[in-house]
């Protein structure tokens, strides 16, 4: 067959289907374009008896979605595969019997057939499972996670005659982007046992070809390679395609395993095939991916990396020559429908590498006036920055440590200051383990990054901070990006970061900074690194719903990161600026001492010692707060802790062993039982008077919004 338009789906002598039409949407976060998607798409779909399907990043986000739709009084579902958590039953997956089927895909066997139902033999758990149990339903809307586009529809969910697809779906798509675990050809593999059974000839043919790539490969640099490489050695798309077919018929089969057999007779019998089967997996697949280097332009392949000193894993020294690789699967053809691609943050190079067909996105705006966004221009916040690692030096990580405490003491102070609003602080995973640790205030609740997408759970919060970014490395993302876009991407140098180059960000009041930030030189890789680093951030930020906001539940935002994002902002400051004073913090707390020691007894954390306390409040305060009295009897460092603590009552105290004039505790009488609270951190006392509300004489030098 002769393809007269590579790409176009057309073949001649064959007949021709054009591919179902593709609209795309970019919305600003929050505007609602999949409840638009659901009372403008699918509600007059339903109502011809058609049935519309919505692929979606999140099950939690789908549920939320069948949710809606049920008040509306349409019945929807969202499907899960065996390894899904089970939503009926925390704790469990979908499918009760995860060693059975994890051994049986290991050997490349049917799920279904060998560990679900075969003939009268049947899982013991088959009429009670929730896999099964989701496969008799008929419901009129199908919602399923991103990565069911990749692989052939299941014949339980209904063939679609429209799909959706909400926020963006494109890595789903990529396979062998774990670094951990990496998908890899051992070159060894190619001399070993190549017999197609009961097939001589054949078995010619793939050793044939199975030595003159390993012996070119031999010749071959590390690093991608070469397409000239592979012509010279004289190797053709049409041997590649005979050793594709080839290598698949040496699979071997798993016919003895039934669904009711013991699990360790299907562990041992599955083993014997497992480790060959896989082999077999892999070669297919580099066959593949050498034919798709053949007809592509890159002067490299895209997907093939040769590495010759790949570790084997049995000893930290002990290494092979391997390849590496990655690509990228499109949507598999059952899916096919009229489509709409819903993303806020749409790269549309990328989606056209799976939807060729998308014109020009219609892009929906919204202002976000009862919103007050403040973002830091100073510091990245990056997990070199806050992360600890093993490998790092004490004074590293230490100081790393150090950072994650001004990080901890901003949000208890934010939180404070909206309490008792609630607070969603979104970071990278490993800052969540260390801030989530169930002693920041019950207001604050966490979300992280590539874990949030299109979630409602936090529409309503008062506050919502954002610390730091996700950003791989350039060689990260430009691997990346040759598998998207199956080409050559041009490398920043070995060593170097992504260049610097001023992006512009728009103030509220018409006027437009200029912030530097990270940029690959590549188009392509930098539409890559920013859906990984930029949109992810604007994601986040969609979660606190600004669109939907008013005068009486406004939003606010704290961008806790210098990188430069399509959004208007209120006010441009740095980590140092926003970082809260010693006061402010014990204010967070409820509670704040009037003298030096009670403040070092108290807030140990704080202070070190008394003098740690009386040279803090020194830089802090404008005033000359040391020995001398105003107006009133107050000290200037009593006005001036009373006007940072607007509303907290002032009680006299005496300590029991301390024959001294009595002190004095501001504190939150909403908050703190003064009684307890001193005799928690400053010992045994006696209240020598009653709560009253102190006259302020000064005011907090420092603005709160």
């Amino acid at each position: 067959m002769i393809d007269l338009n590579a790409g176009s789906g057309f073949t001649y002598g064959r007949t021709y289907t054009p591919p179902p039409p593709v609209k795309g949407v970019i919305t600003d976060p929050g505007v609602g374009k999949t409840r638009e998607w659901r009372t403008r798409v699918a509600a007059d779909l339903i109502a011809a008896g058609r049935h519309p399907a919505l692929a979606v990043p999140l099950h939690q986000l789908g549920d939320e979605i069948v949710s809606d739709f049920a008040v509306d009084g349409i019945v929807a579902h969202c499907y899960r595969g065996r390894d899904a958590e089970d939503p009926l039953a925390p704790g469990h997956k979908m499918c009760r019997e995860q060693e059975r089927i994890g051994v049986i895909s290991q050997a490349l066997g049917d799920v279904s057939r060998h560990a679900c139902k075969r003939g009268n033999k049947q899982c013991r758990h088959f009429e009670t499972c929730c896999y099964q149990r989701q496969q008799r339903l008929r419901p009129q809307v199908s919602l399923f996670a991103h990565q069911f586009l990749f692989q052939e529809r299941p014949s339980f969910i209904q063939p679609p005659d429209a799909l959706g697809i909400d926020e963006g779906f494109w890595d789903a798509g990529l396979r062998g982007q774990n670094k951990l675990k990496p998908e890899k050809v051992w070159l060894c593999s190619l001399k070993d046992d190549r017999r197609v059974p009961k097939d001589d000839a054949g078995t010619a043919d793939l050793v044939a070809t199975s030595d003159r790539v390993h012996t070119m490969l031999l010749r071959e640099n590390s690093g991608f390679i070469r397409r000239t490489a592979i012509l010279d050695a004289g190797i053709t798309v049409d041997g590649l395609q005979a050793a594709w077919q080839l290598e698949w018929r040496r699979k071997k089969d798993i016919n003895d395993v039934f669904p009711d057999m013991p699990l360790k007779q299907v562990q041992q019998t599955c083993a014997l095939v497992a480790i060959h089967n896989q082999d077999v997996r892999r070669l297919a697949k580099f066959w593949e991916l050498l034919i798709r280097t053949l007809v592509s332009d890159a002067e490299r392949s895209p997907y093939l990396y040769l590495n010759p000193n790949e570790h084997t894993g049995l000893t930290g020294a002990n290494t092979q020559p391997a390849v590496r690789m990655i690509w990228r699967e499109n949507i598999h053809e059952s899916w096919l429908a009229p489509t709409t691609v819903m993303d806020a943050t749409m790269s549309e190079d990328i989606v056209r590498q799976f939807l060729s067909g998308m014109p020009e996105p219609v892009r929906i705006l919204a202002a976000t006036p009862h919103t007050y966004v403040r973002q830091i221009i100073d510091k990245p916040m990056s997990a070199r920055m806050l992360i600890q690692s093993a490998s790092a030096k004490e004074k590293t990580n230490r100081t790393r440590q150090n950072h994650v405490s001004e990080v901890w003491k901003f949000i208890e102070t934010r939180a404070n200051d909206v309490r008792p609003g609630r607070v969603l602080v979104v970071c990278q995973l490993d800052l969540q383990s260390e801030l989530d640790n169930g002693t920041l205030p019950g207001n604050v609740e966490f979300g992280h990054f590539n874990g949030i997408a299109g979630v409602n759970t936090w529409n309503d919060v008062a506050l919502l901070i954002l610390i730091g970014r996700t950003e791989p490395p350039p060689r990260e993302v430009e691997r990346l990006a040759r598998a998207l876009f199956d080409a050559d991407i041009a490398e920043i140098p070995d060593g170097h970061w992504y260049p610097k180059v001023e992006h512009r960000v728009q103030m509220r009041d018409s006027t437009v900074a200029a912030i530097p930030s990270p940029t690959h030189p590549d188009p392509r890789a930098e539409a890559v690194r920013w859906q990984i680093c930029e949109a992810e951030l604007i994601q986040a930020i969609g979660r606190g719903r600004a669109v939907n906001r008013t005068a009486d539940n406004p939003l606010k935002i704290d961008i806790v990161t210098n990188y430069p994002l399509p959004i208007v902002v209120d006010e441009l400051t740095t980590w140092a600026l926003i970082q809260p004073t010693d006061v402010e913090i014990m204010r967070s707390r409820g509670a704040v001492p009037t003298t030096y020691r009670d403040m070092a007894t108290a807030y140990p954390d704080l202070f070190t010692s008394e003098d740690a306390a009386r040279k803090s409040l020194t830089r802090e305060s404008a005033l000359d707060i040391n020995g001398f009295t105003s107006l009133g009897g107050q000290t200037p460092k009593e006005s001036y802790l009373i006007g940072v603590c607007p509303g907290f009552l002032s009680i006299p105290f005496k300590r029991k062993s301390f024959h001294a004039r009595p002190s004095k505790l501001l504190f939150d009488p909403k908050s703190i039982d003064p009684l307890t609270w001193l005799t928690e951190r400053i010992g045994e006392v006696n209240i020598k008077g009653t709560a009253r509300k102190p006259r302020s004489r000064s005011q907090s030098r420092r603005k709160r919004w």
